[in-house]
């Protein structure tokens, strides 16, 4: 049964002129939060990572009624601290789905919404670093 959760998660409510927030990708049981900024045109179509670097964590979900757990890690940092050690240890978090609508989510105290806005190229580079990024998990480093 495929999960209700696929797809490409934003939050509901964005500042446009900051343009910096999480994207969740969830794909099945694979989790994946890309922290960058983004930028909106004139038609509501995003356009993924417009300044460099970006922020990586990836993991699995869980999902038992109405609560998903997730396991996660940070793999990548664009500007990683001294203390950082990546990937990181497994954090667990949660997620607590919305039981009358399939497009709402909470995570980390805010309103989540699935989202087709990206434009075709931004998706590519989304599922991109998901896929990359969970060979990771699997074999302990990304592809080249």
């Amino acid at each position: 049964m495929p999960n209700r959760l696929n797809g490409i998660w934003i939050p509901e409510s964005i500042n446009w002129e900051d343009g910096s927030f999480k994207i969740l990708y969830i794909r099945d049981t694979s989790f994946v939060q890309i922290a960058s900024n983004q930028s909106k045109d004139d038609k509501d179509s995003i356009y993924f990572m417009v300044e460099p670097g970006f922020n990586l964590s990836a993991g699995t979900i869980h999902i038992n009624d109405n609560i998903a757990v997730i396991y996660i890690q940070d793999l990548y940092k664009h500007t990683p601290l001294i203390s950082d050690n990546l990937p990181s240890s497994v954090k667990v978090d949660t997620i607590y789905l919305d039981e009358k609508k399939n497009d709402a989510l909470m995570y980390q105290e805010k309103l989540y919404r699935k989202t087709v806005l990206f434009k075709n190229e931004s998706q590519d580079k989304i599922d991109s670093i998901a896929i990359n990024f969970a060979q990771f998990l699997k074999k302990g480093k990304p592809e080249e």
